[in-house]
Parts: structure tokens; C-alpha cells; sequence
């Protein structure tokens, strides 16, 4: 059905409005999409934006499949902690506001090998493996943290097997755990939402 809604809007070249609870039908389908909770508009915005920079916890956790990883914890004198999960963000050239803080990082960012020197990382064991053909979904535990991470089919996994996972500060979000929205991030010289 997609693909013929696809279709249909490329040959008739004019504005449609689709509305669906589809996060996928949203994505593939939009070119502006309007994330809603309980009547009130979240997030007007292209689906890149609104997967790559969700404006709250809402949209962060609606869009994407599996769901992004969501860790509560503090900030203090450039550390993110959250149970064994210690980040230095000023190694990671990360400056952001001290206290209580909701870090979110999408499963197909956590890397087992370290692309560079400033990354965070999590060590955790593995609870369960999900082959999905292309890639494979893990499911891990750290202490009380739980986490979903995509990699690569071609690495063999057994439950209790211990990882260590890389994420680098491009690919971190922060929300405020009050207002839930994305906090303000200073990175060098620029600060993004």
C-alpha cells in the first residue's frame, strides 16, 4: 500500500496530508511530518530531523525501530554517569549543563569497535540475540541499565557474552528528565538542539 501512496502523490505532483500511526508509513511517506501527543503538535519536521533530532523524550521514543536507548542519569563536572556507565563528555568535546539528565542513544549507534579516541562506552553482556537476516539486535544488560544495540549478522553472539560499546558525540542526545525536552548542547565553538 505504501508504495502505491508513493506513487500516486509522485504522479499527481500536488500536497497530500496522510494521517497514519504508522511511524514507518510517516518516514517513507513524508516529506514534513507532524508527531502529536494527545492533540498537541511535538515535532513539525523532516523525517531525517525528526529521527536524527527529536525535539523531546515523546518523539525520541516514538520514531525509530527498536526504540532508542534511554539512560537517566547525572552530570557532574563533565561526566555523564548512570549506574557503570561513566562518559567524559569534555573528552568527548561535549559541554553541557550539570544535573539530573535523560541520555538517549539509537541502537544502530552503539559500535563494537572504537572509530576514534572521543567516545563514550558501555560494557555490558549480552541477554538476548535476535537474527533479523541483515542485521542482528542485542539485547544487554549493564548493572540496571538495559540497552538494544544493531550490528552486524556476521558476528556470532551467545547469551552472557560480555561487549563493550562505542558511541561517539555526534550521535548522543540529552533531555531535560522534567520538561522532557532536548537540552542544549555546546560542542567546541557551536551549540546544537
Amino acid at each position: 500500500m505504501r508504495v502505491e501512496i508513493a506513487k500516486l502523490h509522485k504522479r499527481l505532483q500536488t500536497t497530500m496530508v496522510y494521517v497514519t500511526h504508522d511511524q514507518v508509513e510517516a518516514m517513507t511517506l513524508g516529506t514534513k511530518i507532524i508527531v502529536m501527543k494527545d492533540g498537541d503538535i511535538q515535532q513539525i519536521d523532516s523525517p531525517t530531523n525528526i529521527y536524527n533530532k527529536p525535539a523531546n523524550l515523546f518523539v525520541a521514543g516514538f520514531i525509530g525501530s527498536p526504540m532508542i536507548n534511554l539512560v537517566g542519569g547525572v552530570i557532574i563536572q563533565g561526566r555523564f554517569t548512570a549506574g557503570n556507565l561513566d562518559t567524559n563528555l569534555d573528552k568527548m568535546d561535549l559541554f553541557i549543563e550539570e544535573g539530573s539528565m535523560i541520555m538517549g542513544i539509537r541502537p544502530e549507534n552503539m559500535h563494537l569497535q572504537r572509530e576514534d579516541g572521543n567516545d563514550g562506552a558501555v560494557t555490558a553482556v549480552v541477554e538476548l540475540t535476535e537474527p533479523m537476516g541483515a542485521e542482528t539486535h542485542l539485547y544487554l544488560r549493564d548493572g540496571e541499565q538495559q540497552f538494544i544495540a544493531r550490528v552486524k549478522p556476521d558476528i556470532p553472539f551467545q547469551i552472557g557474552d560480555k561487549i563493550k560499546l562505542h558511541f561517539s558525540s555526534s550521535q548522543i542526545h540529552f533531555f531535560d528528565p522534567v520538561s522532557e525536552e532536548r537540552a542544549r548542547i555546546e560542542t567546541g565553538e557551536r551549540a546544537v538542539m
